[in-house]
């Protein structure tokens, strides 16, 4: 038997559901409410709520169906903030040393801002 969110019996209670299954499911996925608190600031991701054993067969008001845009905007608001302080200082610092180096400023493309692939330290595969 596949893993399920949802305890059998209980999908057509999730909120959405109706909606969804109009669209035959198609371009809808089943949210777990409690990756997010009321805030919208993450709380659990999916891995988490797996270790904890919160992930399959979760009750019906714990999940919810949202277009798959509607669900992207969400988890991107959450990464939104996700970078510390500490982090956006290390980021910084890694762009200044490839930047620093002449064979990896030479490779940088300009156009797209994307780096060649290679590590921070100069050296190109």
């Amino acid at each position: 038997m596949p893993q399920v969110m949802y305890r059998e019996g209980e999908q057509h209670l999730i909120e959405n559901y109706e909606l969804a299954k109009a669209d035959n499911f198609k371009g809808w996925v089943l949210h777990h409410r409690l990756e997010f608190d009321i805030e919208g600031n993450e709380v659990h991701t999916p891995k988490s709520l797996k270790r904890l054993k919160m992930y399959w067969r979760r009750p019906y008001f714990e999940l919810i169906y949202m277009t798959r845009h509607d669900h992207q905007v969400l988890h991107n608001k959450a990464k939104k903030g996700k970078y510390t302080e500490e982090r956006r200082k290390h980021l910084s610092e890694a762009t200044k040393r490839v930047m620093s180096n002449p064979e990896m400023k030479a490779t940088y493309d300009k156009n797209r801002h994307r780096f060649p692939i290679g590590n921070y330290y100069g050296k190109i595969r």
